[in-house]
C-alpha cells in the first residue's frame, strides 16, 4: 500500500481539536484526503508564531511552516509545534501525566508507554529544534505519539 508522501493530495480538513494544556499549541487531527485511495488521518501538534518568532521560525526552519497567519498579534505562521521547546515539553508532561484534554467530537488521552523514561532523558531539553534538529524532535515527539 502507497501512503503519505508519494500520494498527491486532494484536501485536508481538521476533524477535532484541543489546546495542549500549560502550552500556546493545539493537538489537532488532521484529514488528508488523496487524489486515489483511502484517506488517512494524521495526529498533529500545531502552534501559531508571530513576529519576531514567526522571522526566526521563517529564516532557521522554514519546513515547520504550515500556513501564513493573521490575527489581532500582527502576522505570522501556523507551524509544527515540535519546535516549539515549551509545547514540546508540555507534549511528554501531558502523556507522562495521563492528563486528558476534552475536544469537540471527544477526548485525547495521554497514555504513557513503557519508553516514556528514555523520551524524557536528561534535564536539558533534547527537543530543542535548532538547525538540523528538526528531524532528532519529530522522532522524539513521535516515538511519544506511537508509545504503547
Amino acid at each position: 500500500m502507497v501512503r503519505g508522501k508519494a500520494r498527491r493530495i486532494r484536501s485536508t480538513r481538521i476533524m477535532d481539536w484541543t489546546a495542549l494544556p500549560d502550552s500556546n499549541a493545539v493537538l489537532a487531527l488532521v484529514e488528508v484526503q488523496y487524489e486515489r485511495g483511502e484517506p488517512d488521518t494524521y495526529f498533529l501538534p500545531l502552534g501559531l508564531t508571530f513576529g519576531k518568532d514567526a522571522e526566526q521560525a521563517r529564516e532557521t526552519f522554514p519546513n515547520v511552516i504550515v500556513s501564513p497567519a493573521i490575527s489581532s498579534s500582527g502576522t505570522g505562521f501556523l507551524q509544527d509545534a515540535v519546535c516549539d521547546d515549551g509545547a514540546c515539553a508540555e507534549l511528554l508532561s501531558f502523556i507522562e501525566h495521563a492528563q486528558q484534554a476534552p475536544t469537540r467530537n471527544g477526548m485525547i488521552r495521554g497514555v504513557p508507554g513503557a519508553r516514556i523514561d528514555a523520551l524524557r532523558g536528561p534535564a536539558e531539553p533534547p527537543w530543542l529544534c535548532g538547525a538540523g534538529q528538526r528531524n532528532r524532535a519529530i522522532r522524539r515527539c513521535s516515538m511519544v505519539i506511537d508509545s504503547s
